[in-house]
């Protein structure tokens, strides 16, 4: 999971940011004053979490445009009791001061889990590979792949982010949690495995390896 974290300052949001990822939920930190839609893909992120202190027409200015760029995202509001705010976003969930990290972490995930089930696609497809995600089976050729787990949410992470170059430590974040025992080669192995049971047809490839950068899933086939 990954979170979009915004406050009036960076500090606040940093802070906010060390707290869940002790609890698996990793983070960028914004100062909501310097946030800029056009540098950030919201496509990156599962979900945010704004902390508000104070009220002006300016914060109220910013939040609509912030709201705007999140608006198929579940928000979270952290806010004191005493603020009164009237925002149009159908997903935003407020909470309070009193909020721990452990209790935000913990109704992300669950609420989250809702939120994809809910606007899961039926299917996720690239190129002739076929992937269900509520029947959780892929096929490539009209011919079904055995996936254990790990591999099916990684190819999952891959083919929701074709023609982009995703990092070894971006598909830990992604598709491992904190408390899994992970090796130097995590990913490579798991990449690998993939490769065996993807692209068994030369000429037919998917996966490529971006050398000292990652990994990269193509929309069409290469040799």
């Amino acid at each position: 999971m990954y979170a979009l974290i915004l406050s009036d300052n960076v500090l606040t949001s940093s802070f906010l940011s060390r707290g869940l990822k002790y609890e698996n939920v990793y983070s960028l930190p914004v100062s909501f004053h310097h946030f800029q839609p056009s540098s950030i893909n919201v496509n990156d992120f599962d979900c945010a979490v704004i902390k508000l202190d104070v009220v002006t027409q300016t914060h109220h200015s910013l939040l609509q445009k912030i709201l705007l760029f999140l608006k198929n995202k579940p928000v979270y509001l952290i806010k004191r009791n005493n603020l009164s705010l009237s925002l149009q976003h159908e997903n935003i969930i407020e909470t309070t001061e009193a909020t721990t990290m452990r209790q935000l972490a913990y109704d992300m995930k669950n609420r989250l889990d809702g939120f994809i089930r809910k606007h899961a696609e039926k299917t996720l497809q690239v190129s002739d590979l076929l992937l269900y995600p509520h029947k959780r089976s892929a096929y490539r050729f009209e011919h079904k792949i055995a996936l254990r787990n790990k591999e099916f949410h990684l190819l999952e992470f891959l083919m929701r982010n074709t023609n982009m170059v995703l990092s070894r430590q971006k598909i830990l974040e992604h598709v491992w949690d904190r408390n899994a025992r992970l090796f130097t080669n995590t990913v490579d192995v798991h990449i690998n495995i993939l490769r065996k049971k993807l692209d068994y047809k030369d000429g037919f490839k998917l996966i490529e390896t971006i050398h000292c950068h990652g990994y990269f899933m193509h929309p069409t086939p290469f040799a």
